[in-house]
């Protein structure tokens, strides 16, 4: 096992292809993002039982993309979520950077973002 130290915002990447950004530090709780291909399962928690099951949630409608999916992954898994891009004015090639990460970027609040995401998919669902 490797330990390592970082602080908020600081990244460890894996292998190229995984990054790993620490993106708040608290008393109890250290919130991680985990940026990696779509084709590679991400499970929280160690019970193996959770394996297969979508990890990946927006309020209470399972989702294939969250915060950490790239705008184009967004618009692969679901289509209509390009208007919300235009809506907010966030550029939709972004070069692979995660939603959080650009919605950083370009100052544009993410829960307003991912709010609106969600209206949107309920909808086409």
């Amino acid at each position: 096992m490797l330990i390592v130290t970082r602080k908020a915002q600081e990244r460890i990447v894996i292998d190229g292809n995984i990054v790993i950004t620490v993106v708040q530090v608290g008393d109890d709780l250290v919130r991680l993002g985990v940026e990696a291909p779509k084709a590679m399962p991400i499970v929280r928690g160690a019970d193996t039982a959770d394996v297969g099951e979508s990890t990946r949630h927006i309020g209470t409608t399972p989702m294939n993309c969250d915060q950490f999916s790239s705008i184009p992954d967004w618009i692969i898994e679901y289509p209509a979520s390009a208007a919300v891009f235009e809506e907010f004015g966030l550029d939709t090639s972004c070069g692979g950077k995660s939603l959080q990460y650009v919605c950083r970027s370009e100052g544009v609040g993410l829960n307003n973002v991912l709010a609106r995401l969600k209206e949107v998919v309920d909808a086409s669902n």
